[in-house]
């Protein structure tokens, strides 16, 4: 085991998104090797891809719409850790552990001199010649810009594979999962800052609680009463994703995803402002905040894996404020403009340059826009969109399309599961006489459900090792009782009673595809979709004859 430590790394941000394909190096010598002069020179000339230049990444403060940027920070990622030419590589084994300074990727050649060089595939060479094998590298440098987690993939004689890396900002190559986490922790008063100014933003009042309460938009369950919103009001439908819920808050300083605990763990992610193109680097957004899903997208040939951020909501952008009480159909459209139009445009500008200052590639997840349809294509998105996702994906949302945003619980939002993946959110605890008990929250207190059980079915922990955690459950109507899913580590907090029993209420109700479809296409009958429907779709044939221009 190896563990790379650089203690006074200060954190700064890393690179960014799509376009360009990640490279796994090979690593394999009979013996250690030191470039020559010449081969420093013919290795650079080599590099003429903006992808294998050194990268630095700008971020001039501006004056946003609501706070100024008091600290403006230039962030060079060339800039190697202070003492790290002149510290040995390595230090003496304890126990099984190696010591070692961080081994820096192939983006630093240019600040290191040859000879001094020390990267992941000269560590593992120098190791496997004194008969040591790396298996596990632990980084305790609290940033990720020193070298990408492809450079731990070195080709290996024995296995063919390299060592596991356990680091709090890279991803693996081998499993991504939809618990793990994300981003950096920010200090506390930033943090409380920037709650602030999400109430602020969402038009909600601290409470008793502050701001400790994740504010973002929720669906209620479908039920026989609520179905009948389909007829009342003007809906558009997507499919409801088996993701994590996040909100994302982008300032000059930073990009912050916001979970449902309502912390904001920072992001190396890069969002130019639309409003100065011709200015590529200098400007970009503050204080837009948006709404979305994180998904793991599998890759149905290759079995790659790739993180997105779907945003299907906006509720504030830089240069306007809120957005709250725009219409649904005017705020999912600004995304698309205001943040990922720009995006695609730096990054093609950037990938065509001699002088790139921004890794787009590098970023976490791509941030792409979440799609709705017209209500009369359910039957389409049931029966042929949701099979062919590359993410999960577990039921139906149907938004009102001239709706506000409302905060928290949002009565006319509504959600349809399949009857299988109608799910609670309980807290599960085991008390001082064993028994096992189920929480739920009643007006930000614990409340005990009694007579509601919980079974581990296919599990092999003991129930002891779910104390105390926020377990998500589905209901067996055969047996009366509920059955463990999965631990919900996104949530800090299990769900409300009010929202119990909707769930319930719906789960009784049991609103199959069939009884939905058979509604829908009543409501669709009526003028109001009718006439809505014919409108809209000229607006999209419109739309998407400009784009093509």
């Amino acid at each position: 085991m190896i563990a790379s430590m650089d203690l006074n790394a200060s954190q700064l941000p890393e690179d960014d998104e799509e376009t360009h394909e990640r490279h796994i190096g090979h690593y394999s010598a009979p013996e250690a090797h030191v470039e020559s002069a010449v081969e420093e020179r013919r290795k650079r000339l080599r590099r003429y891809r903006p992808d294998h230049r050194p990268v630095y990444v700008s971020q001039p403060p501006i004056h946003g719409h609501f706070y100024q940027n008091r600290n403006p920070r230039v962030y060079d990622k060339s800039r190697i850790p202070p003492g790290w030419l002149d510290c040995p590589s390595v230090g003496r084994e304890i126990g099984c552990t190696l010591p070692s300074k961080v081994p820096l990727g192939e983006s630093y050649d240019d600040c290191v001199p040859p000879g001094k060089r020390y990267s992941f595939g000269q560590a593992i060479h120098q190791q496997k010649v004194l008969g040591r094998k790396l298996g596990l590298v632990i980084d305790l440098t609290n940033t990720s810009r020193y070298y990408q987690t492809t450079d731990l993939k070195v080709a290996d004689d024995d296995d063919g594979g390299g060592p596991t890396a356990l680091h709090g900002n890279h991803q693996t190559d081998v499993v991504l999962t939809k618990d793990d986490i994300l981003g950096d922790e920010i200090p506390h008063d930033q943090q409380e800052s920037l709650r602030s100014f999400c109430y602020k933003m969402l038009e909600l009042n601290v409470g008793a609680r502050r701001h400790s309460q994740f504010p973002g938009s929720h669906p209620v369950s479908l039920n026989r009463d609520s179905l009948q919103l389909l007829r009342q009001r003007y809906y558009y439908t997507t499919w409801k994703v088996d993701g994590t819920r996040y909100m994302m808050l982008i300032t000059v300083d930073g990009c912050y995803l916001i979970d449902r605990s309502f912390n904001f763990p920072r992001v190396q992610m890069r969002f130019p402002s639309q409003h100065q193109p011709e200015v590529m680097g200098d400007r970009t957004d503050h204080f837009t905040l948006l709404d979305g899903e994180m998904v793991i997208d599998t890759m149905p040939d290759s079995q790659k894996q790739e993180r997105r951020y779907l945003i299907y909501d906006m509720m504030a952008l830089n240069h306007v404020g809120s957005l709250i009480q725009w219409p649904f159909c005017e705020r999912w459209k600004m995304p698309e403009k205001d943040v990922i139009e720009p995006r695609k445009y730096e990054r093609q500008n950037i990938y065509q340059s001699r002088n790139p200052y921004y890794r787009y590639d590098l970023e976490p997840f791509r941030v792409p826009r979440k799609d709705f349809w017209f209500l009369s294509t359910v039957n389409k998105v049931l029966k042929e969109i949701i099979p062919r996702l590359s993410h999960k994906a577990d039921g139906l949302i149907f938004q009102g399309w001239d709706d506000p945003y409302v905060p928290r619980t949002h009565e006319g939002l509504l959600k349809w599961k399949y009857a299988q993946l109608n799910s609670v959110d309980f807290l599960f605890e085991i008390g001082s006489d064993d028994r096992e008990q189920l929480f739920l929250y009643q007006q930000g207190r614990k409340k005990l459900m009694e007579g509601n059980r919980v079974e581990f079915r296919d599990v092999s922990d003991p129930p002891s090792s779910f104390s105390g955690k926020i377990i998500e459950c589905c209901w067996d109507p055969d047996q009366h009782v509920w059955i463990y899913m999965r631990i919900r580590t996104d949530k800090s907090t299990p769900n409300d009673f009010n929202t119990f029993k909707k769930v319930k209420r719906s789960i009784k109700d049991n609103i199959t595809d069939e009884i939905l479809l058979n509604e829908i296409n009543e409501s669709i009958r009526l003028p109001m979709y009718a006439d809505r429907i014919k409108i809209d779709s000229k607006a999209h044939l419109h739309t998407n004859s400009a784009r093509r221009k």
